[in-house]
């Protein structure tokens, strides 16, 4: 039957388009604004040394490097405030007649700063100004936004593996890794960042104001997982709570990196990082060290092309790297590839598996034993897999001081990166291929000293692309004629083939312009905003187009007992080109309510238009109970017009000397339905895409016969959709202490998320309910729509709630020394902890539990981590005069990480609800406790698999989600360097770089942590005793990987002109 059409309609734009006319009026009575920080802004106050304020003082900001100038009056509150400053080191001078000229220096801003600078004039004596050198105070007693800066020279000394900067985020208090994250093109490659409880996809990404984020909104790192530009880069702020409204699209982290400009010297440098495998130590699993070179080279060129006027500044930076990529995979042992399984007669193997076991490589390591040391029917196989990655990264950006009123630059950067990632087993090679581009044009304008303008224009291009080995060694056993083979999944064992996503390309398209203008009254400080995005996504996924045969465990495999069989139908057209709109405006306002207390309060209003498609492939299961899915847009209920977000924060200045703030805040911020939220469904759905999952079907697999059988499978996007919103609160005190250049914060910060997103099978039998409230689903229960096979529902309903307490300790670099600690404790829950289908982390779920009952997933976050300690610190060796004594400098990272939470599963539709989608669980024995291990807690038994019992067939099991603890992480990396003068303005720079100094092993989750970690293969059954029959997976419990190499050495050589 033909699928349902929907016929175009007139939508009622009237009120929205009257409601946005009434913005825009407003708007253009007041100045505008939007919420992509990259200046900083110097303010303060005026008085006369008996402390009466002084109105009408001319104050005027130099920067050092450019000779960018700005000049504004006090008000009459003796208030100043220059904001949209270019980031550099500045001097201020304040003038007014009748009193002296005084000149602050030593002021270097940076990104988001608002440095404040107060004067005392006293009465004209002399004619000379009188000149005072120091930094700004170091407690903020302007702003309620939580946020931190990393500047240049952390950037520059601190010990980075593969050059990563994304690494100096988790330096900031409330910001955690997940560690247990994935790597591909669906999800991301760069690191997984948590801030305060947010999704790692809920975080915001900007460069030089410009949206900075991949495809799929996630970290903008290359193939290689890195975010490249040390040399590129001048700083970046990260900004963790309470953001003011400026900010939108995003209700997590918020980073601002701000790439490097040229000044009025010349600049340059070179540089190469070189590591081997020469000195390092082998890893834990391995007999011995894999073959290993990396080489990261570059250059870097600044300054004036017109003196004050006109600037440059551009960089490279290139990798090359072939690595020995060492995997660990459980294979059947000897005896099992001739049919003889531990506790069973032996059979013969079915010659039509031969083909398929032999995929499977013979086992190079130990057998693999039970809790209770009998053999499993599996060993170990260690694997070495050459691979090979390429990383070209570049950027050029001018600069131009138009007058005193006018500066601008125009930006453009570049990075394309391919890898050869190997999965699992040698002959399954992906190609991994990465390419972004991102712009910027910005100019601003001083109308006058109370008014700036600014306008900036951006593109963010981003093109991620996953693709099989062209030459396929197995062609001649393929599922579908024509492709490459696919995959072969056999609980127990580890997987054999290439990606079932595989090929896939996703190339997003982002075009940006905004306008700004502050204005600065007596006590008021406004910035109202407007910002336009439009997006284009286009690309294909084909999923399951080459085919995967499913077994449920080692017998039923070598038996040729399939369990399923998965595929896309011949003929699914993959390939889409979407389209899709954001806009936004807001209205921020700083009061100064008395000098020493300053309310911030705004709102913002953001909303996306409904996605369109090129050539109409837009569909959706509207209701989960239809019949056929209806083709045509609306994709979804359009409700983002209702994303009105109020922000309200306050800063106190307690003892009035600006040595101690209390700082405390609430707002609300919205996510927005944008391409990686709703992707799977509108590339994988029907009738554009056929998947179709076939039980138990007979080999040989004939695909056209295939093509023909199974209720087709389909995934849908919620069609009534409610506004996804997350709210923050926190209350901290920020203390100078007094010594040392040294400040302390302490807080309390807080989040809870509502309306999330997540995805589950929806299509499940209905249970009946027992006397005890409990669901049972009686044998043979039919799913709710038998014209569908899964349902796959990306749906609402998930929700997070977070609180921790944040410390951080800071000293400003003093006498050479500098230093920062970050400690956060946190406790981080919630019922999804992704939006997607494919899991983002390791140790997560595809799909909940039970989508009905969603509470019953409601524990730790996938990226929670209790305990988080961080610390980095860089010393100049005072070692005396002399070129040999001169010029050392150490540096390091100290890591300490609790461990990430994981859940047992029971592979199977154990609960009979007749999803295998949604993973059933098991019991736990009562009394005892998985924690304890007989003999202790290591590798070879994580946990104690025996407390854990299948759950009687037809119910759901009653272990809990991320119940389980995973092992902490330790880590501490460090630099040696030694800076030498060669000649006048001329520098060689030699570092000695030591990663994971302590050799430490830093285990991984459990082995067969995907989906969770997986005891049984069922379905179960239990003996009278209630002991199940079944036995547990060999490998339940078992650790075979590091998260961390070993201790590793870098070498780097970098000359300075």
């Amino acid at each position: 039957m033909a699928p349902q059409t929907q016929k175009p309609r007139r939508q009622r734009m009237s009120r929205t388009a009257a409601v946005l006319m009434i913005l825009l009026a407003l708007l253009c009575l007041t100045p505008i604004a939007t919420g992509q920080v990259i200046t900083g802004t110097i303010l303060g106050s005026v008085t006369d040394e008996s402390k009466a304020v002084l109105p009408g003082v001319t104050l005027t900001m130099k920067n050092l490097d450019t000779g960018e100038t700005r000049t504004v009056t006090s008000d009459i509150g003796g208030r100043y405030r220059a904001p949209g400053l270019g980031l550099g080191r500045y001097e201020v001078r304040a003038e007014l007649e009748g009193f002296q000229t005084r000149v602050r220096t030593g002021i270097t801003l940076a990104v988001g700063q608002e440095a404040v600078v107060n004067f005392a004039l006293g009465v004209a004596k002399v004619t000379e100004a009188i000149v005072v050198s120091g930094e700004p105070p170091l407690v903020n007693t302007t702003e309620s936004s939580v946020s931190y800066v990393v500047d240049e020279k952390k950037i520059r000394d601190l010990p980075l593996n593969g050059r990563d900067y994304a690494q100096l985020i988790l330096l900031q208090p409330g910001v955690v890794q997940s560690r247990a994250s994935v790597g591909s093109s669906d999800v991301g490659y760069g690191v997984k960042i948590s801030v305060a409880g947010s999704r790692p996809n809920q975080n915001l990404f900007t460069l030089d104001g410009t949206d900075y984020n991949d495809a799929l909104n996630n970290t903008p790192a290359s193939a290689q997982g890195y975010m490249t530009g040390v040399e590129t880069i001048k700083e970046f702020q990260v900004l963790t709570n309470t953001m003011s409204a400026e900010y939108g699209r995003a209700s997590g982290g918020v980073f601002n990196v701000v790439t490097k400009s040229g000044t009025n010297d010349f600049h340059a440098s070179v540089f190469e990082f070189h590591r081997d495998n020469k000195l390092d130590s082998k890893n834990f699993f391995a007999d011995e060290k894999p073959d290993f070179r990396r080489n990261q080279f570059g250059g870097a060129l600044g300054g004036p092309l017109v003196r004050d006027r006109t600037f440059f500044f551009g960089s490279y930076e290139g990798l090359r790297e072939r690595k020995d990529i060492t995997t660990v995979a459980t294979v059947p042992d000897e005896n099992a590839r001739t049919g003889a399984l531990p506790g069973a007669t032996p059979f013969t193997v079915n010659p039509l598996i031969q083909p398929y076991l032999a995929l499977f490589p013979h086992a190079n390591g130990p057998l693999i034993l039970d809790s209770k040391g009998a053999p499993t029917g599996t060993a170990v196989f260690t694997g070495v897999t050459p691979r090979a990655s390429t990383q070209n990264f570049g950027m050029l950006r001018f600069d131009q001081n138009f007058s005193d009123r006018d500066t601008g630059f125009v930006r453009l950067l570049q990075d394309a990166s391919v890898i050869d990632q190997p999965v699992f087993y040698p002959t399954f090679p992906n190609i991994v291929r990465n390419h972004k581009t991102v712009g910027t044009l910005e100019e601003r304008h001083m109308f006058s000293t109370t008014t700036l303008n600014e306008v900036r224009v951006g593109i963010n291009k981003s093109k991620p692309v996953e693709d099989v080995n062209p030459i396929d060694p197995h062609s001649d056993i393929a599922f579908v004629p024509g492709k490459a083979f696919g995959s072969v999944n056999v609980t127990g064992l580890t997987e054999v083939g290439t990606d079932r996503t595989n090929p896939k390309q996703f190339a997003a398209d982002e075009y940006q312009v905004t306008d700004t203008v502050s204005f600065v009254s007596a006590r008021n400080d406004i910035k109202t905003g407007f910002n336009f995005a439009h997006f284009r996504y286009n690309g294909f996924s084909e999923s399951r187009s080459r085919g995967r045969l499913n077994f449920r465990n080692m017998s039923d495999f070598l038996k040729g007992n399939v369990n399923t069989f998965e595929i896309a139908k011949p003929g699914s057209d993959f390939a889409r080109d979407y389209r899709q709109n954001l806009i936004g405006t807001f209205v921020q306002d700083d009061i100064t309510i008395t000098p020493r207390l300053v309310v911030n309060a705004g709102v913002r209003w953001e909303f996306v238009t409904d996605p369109t498609e090129a050539n109409g492939k837009i569909s959706n299961l509207r209701n989960p109970l239809d019949s056929q899915v209806t083709v045509g847009g609306p994709l979804f209920k359009n409700s983002t017009k209702k994303n009105i977000a109020p922000r309200l924060g306050f800063v106190w200045n307690v003892t009035g000397d600006g040595r101690t703030a209390l700082h405390g805040g609430w707002g609300m911020f919205y996510d927005q339905p944008l391409f990686s939220t709703w992707r799977n469904p509108i590339f994988r759905g029907l009738p554009f895409v056929d998947r179709a999952t076939i039980s138990a079907p007979k080999l040989p697999i004939d695909i056209t016969k295939v093509a023909t059988t199974g209720v087709s499978d389909t995934e849908v996007f919620v069609y009534d959709l409610h506004p996804i919103y997350t709210e923050h609160y926190n209350l901290n005190l920020q203390r100078d202490l007094g010594f040392f250049n040294t400040t302390l914060l302490v807080g309390y910060f807080g989040s809870r998320g509502i309306n999330l997103l997540g995805q589950g099978d929806v299509n499940i039998a209905i249970p009946t309910i027992q006397p005890d409230g409990s669901e049972f689903f009686p044998a043979g229960s039919k799913r709710r729509n038998t014209n569908f096979g899964v349902q796959r529902m990306i749906m609402q309903g998930f929700g997070s709630k977070y609180n921790g307490v944040h410390v951080g300790l800071q000293e400003r670099r003093t006498r050479g020394f500098q230093y920062q600690v970050s400690y956060t404790y946190g406790k981080s829950m919630d019922n999804r902890s992704g939006s997607g289908g494919r899991q983002e982390y390791e140790n997560g779920q595809a799909r909940t539990f039970d989508p009905f009952n969603k509470s019953l997933d409601w524990g730790p976050s996938d990226f929670d981590v209790r305990h988080n300690l961080i610390a980095n610190a860089s010393y100049d060796l005072p070692l005396g005069k002399g070129r040999l004594r001169e010029g050392w400098q150490i540096n390091m990272i100290g890591t300490y990480a609790g461990g990430v939470p994981f859940t047992p599963v029971i592979a199977g539709d154990q609960d009979r609800d007749g999803s295998t989608d949604n993973i059933s669980r098991p019991d736990l024995v009562p009394g005892c406790n998985p924690n304890n291990v007989p003999g202790g807690r290591g590798p070879n038994m994580w946990f104690n698999p025996a407390c854990y019992v299948p759950s009687a067939p037809g119910t759901r099991g009653n272990a809990k989600r991320n119940s389980l603890r995973g092992p902490d992480l330790r880590l501490l990396d460090m630099a040696l360097v030694k800076t030498t003068a060669i000649s006048a303005g001329y520098q060689a720079q030699v570092r000695f770089e030591v990663f994971n100094v302590l050799n430490r092993a830093n285990f991984d989750l459990p082995a067969n942590t995907t989906d969770g970690e997986t005891i049984y293969s069922c379905p179960c059954t239990l003996d009278a005793a209630g002991k199940p029959v079944q036995k547990q997976l060999p490998d339940a419990g078992k650790i075979f990987q590091t998260v961390t190499d070993g201790r590793s050495f870098q070498l780097a050589l970098r000359l300075l002109f």
